[in-house]
């Protein structure tokens, strides 16, 4: 009897590595041209024919489309954890992506040579990676307050741009490290900025559907109001929640944030089909819906908010989420500015004395640390939080509006300053490092702690394919310089074993210490996990099951 293969849509282990492999070959190549200063632009044509160009990493992977499901597949789970890559430091999509595809071809020689199970060493690996993480925090620099980091560091971000780098340091001058940057485009082609009040959260709506804006993705109100919870919203509440909608935003016409703990797929299906049904009918619904943690810590900014508008939040150890007495209880803004990233709420509309006596609160929180913590326990970031939170509180704000010479120029640096915004909120909370991703290779190569008798031929066969890994990225910087790998690698290497940086202006080495490329630590520490997320993808995925049944 002869064996017939049955046809479905489950591709099989040896297919799948296949197709994941040349995937993530595919887009390393597509991503690494546009790294570092000399990085070349990417023109990106939209469905509707408008043009961008830019050499942001997480936006060029948004905009690329491939044919195969696991393919496609493979892009969507990069936008994802790129999306949590860019939020915390602004910047490291390209570098993960192109050191996970080093780390990817060393995990398959380690498996082969070992004979171990992928889980087995992606273990090993995520081990070395929260050791390498700890001596990273260890040598990390604070931001003094003249902010001279933080113009470097903004400079960089922008591909070198002086003006830009100024402009971010003078503001962090003005309002303090603890204070929010808003980004517009500019009436005029200047770039300039003025005080304003707001309050931020780093989450954004649950669904781009909600973008008044299509071009610029961005979710913009006035006066709207505000619905609190610390509620699981489900399917149970569209009762509800269809009553406040009804309420709020059709018979009162103002516009309608939710800030939840969470929804469920009923009610994010139930927001869609309110949201684009009414758009195909020209009555478009002012509304966007936010989660945002509220358990532990994460429970005093939500109650720091519901203050600051003045919101009564519908709380679970009240009972259930009811609309009664709802009106009542919601909070306001002048304005608000939602993206799939943030949320900026100016003119908040809270009681100023209890506002006052919240910050009052916060400042014992702060001198009780202080005086009460041992001296061997790092504080510091404890007590950012709680600065960060009463400048909120007090609304130090900035609005810097971008210029250029066109709206297409306007976009453009609009992207490149707002990841110089959080590349440097990362450096004032966490401190920063030498650049280039030359850091934690630089580090390997100087402790010789990290290979002891007690260190195993595995562990070290481990920290040195990260070692070449990030010192590929950063080869990859001085290719798209040089054009010519093997000078860029020599080079690379070289930079590595005197813990010096190159000077593609100079042509010549500087010392760490002299270094003026630095970024926040927290952007390699992000880029390291990034990139043995993704390869943990790629090295444990045996099988792929397709939506396509045909």
């Amino acid at each position: 009897m002869h064996n017939k293969k049955i046809n479905s849509n489950v591709k099989q282990k040896k297919e799948l590595k296949k197709i994941l492999d040349n995937t993530f070959e595919t887009l390393a190549d597509i991503m690494s041209k546009s790294l570092g200063p000399y990085g070349s632009t990417t023109i990106i044509q939209d469905q509707m024919l408008n043009h961008t160009i830019t050499k942001d990493g997480y936006t060029i992977l948004n905009k690329i489309y491939l044919k195969s499901n696991e393919a496609r597949t493979i892009v969507d789970y990069l936008r994802v954890i790129s999306r949590d890559l860019v939020r915390k430091v602004g910047d490291g999509t390209t570098s993960s992506i192109v050191v996970a595809n080093s780390i990817y071809k060393s995990f398959k020689s380690i498996m082969k040579k070992y004979h171990y199970p992928s889980k087995v060493i992606l273990d090993a690996y995520i081990n070395a990676a929260d050791h390498l993480i700890h001596n990273l925090n260890r040598i990390a620099k604070p931001v003094d307050e003249e902010m001279e980091a933080l113009y470097k560091i903004a400079k960089v971000s922008t591909n070198n741009d002086d003006f830009y780098g100024t402009i971010i340091k003078n503001i962090y001058k003005d309002i303090g490290k603890y204070g929010i940057i808003k980004l517009e485009k500019s009436p005029n082609n200047d770039t300039f900025y003025n005080k304003t009040e707001g309050f931020e959260i780093f989450r954004g709506y649950t669904n781009a559907c909600m973008a008044t804006d299509r071009n610029t993705q961005e979710c913009k109100f006035s006066n709207p109001s505000i619905l609190m919870t610390n509620h699981n919203l489900t399917e149970k509440d569209l009762p509800v929640l269809s009553d406040i909608l009804g309420q709020v935003v059709i018979s009162f016409g103002r516009p309608l944030i939710i800030i939840a703990k969470s929804y469920d797929m009923a009610v994010k299906n139930f927001f869609e089909i309110n949201i684009t049904g009414n758009l195909k009918k020209g009555t478009p619904v002012k509304f966007a819906a936010i989660d945002i943690a509220t358990e532990g810590k994460k429970r005093d900014v939500f109650d720091d908010l519901a203050i600051a508008t003045g919101a009564k939040p519908i709380l679970m150890e009240d009972g259930d989420f009811t609309n009664e007495d709802i009106m009542n209880k919601l909070g306001s803004c002048k304005f608000s500015t939602i993206t799939d990233k943030r949320t900026i709420l100016e003119g908040c509309r809270g009681d100023k004395k209890e506002i006052e006596a919240r910050v009052e609160y916060i400042k014992t929180k702060i001198k009780d640390i202080e005086d009460n913590t041992p001296s061997y326990i790092d504080k510091s970031s404890d007590i950012f939080d709680l600065r960060k939170r009463i400048s909120m509180l007090q609304n130090l704000m900035v609005t810097l509006y971008v210029g250029g010479t066109s709206e297409q120029e306007k976009e453009t640096n609009k992207y490149l300053l707002e990841d110089a915004v959080f590349a440097c909120k990362s450096a004032i909370k966490n401190g920063y490092i030498m650049g280039g991703t030359l850091s934690i290779p630089i580090l390997i190569e100087k402790n010789k702690n990290f290979v002891t008798k007690e260190t195993t031929k595995l562990e070290r066969d481990i920290m040195i394919s990260i070692k070449k890994a990030f010192t590929n990225s950063y080869a990859c910087v001085l290719d798209n310089y040089f054009m010519n790998m093997i000078k860029s690698l020599h080079i690379a290497k070289d930079c590595v074993k005197k813990a010096h940086m190159y000077d593609l202006t100079k042509f010549c080495y500087f010392p760490e210490m002299e270094c003026s490329i630095i970024n926040s630590v927290e952007t390699d520490q992000e880029i390291l996990k990034t990139a043995i997320s993704i390869v943990g993808l790629l090295a444990t995925s045996n099988q792929f099951v397709s939506v396509d049944y045909t």
